[in-house]
């Protein structure tokens, strides 16, 4: 039931279609809170059969690695982050195919995701010190939708 569940939230968060700047900059927020909120402290946790399911590691340094993986055993997120404000986050649909790619240190964010057939879903990227920022979203066919 708890693995439907994931899959189902996973699913839903895959799916959904930032159409506006300020959607776009909500998702990528609320992506990155969920991992600023991990704590300080490393874990690993296991599927039922025993692999490895997540893996949590801070080092001393304070530099952050998360890694999840799907029951089979592929990566699905991967998300690191330096003390130094670099992060880096992918995602990875159930196929293996890209699903999210984040990029975001002191000057920018670059934020791309992919629909699972591996077209482009949406670009959005902000500039941190002009405050500037722009969107390109695209449907399960490839044709833009925004602007």
């Amino acid at each position: 039931m708890r693995l439907l569940f994931l899959i189902l939230i996973l699913a839903a968060s895959t799916l959904a279609q930032p159409l506006s700047v300020k959607e776009a900059e909500k998702e990528v927020n609320d992506l990155l809170l969920t991992y600023q909120k991990m704590g300080k402290k490393s874990f690993e946790t296991q599927w039922p059969d025993g692999r490895e399911k997540e893996k949590y590691v801070v080092e001393k340094d304070g530099k952050v690695a998360y890694t999840k993986f799907y029951p089979a055993g592929n990566v699905c997120v991967t998300y690191q982050s330096t003390p130094g404000g670099t992060i880096t986050y992918e995602r990875r649909h159930g196929n293996g195919k890209d699903a999210v790619l984040l990029k975001s240190d002191g000057r920018i964010i670059d934020y791309v995701s992919y629909w699972p057939s591996g077209l482009k879903k949406a670009k959005y990227q902000r500039n941190k010190h002009t405050e500037e920022s722009f969107l390109i979203a695209n449907d399960e066919k490839g044709k833009q939708v925004f602007p």
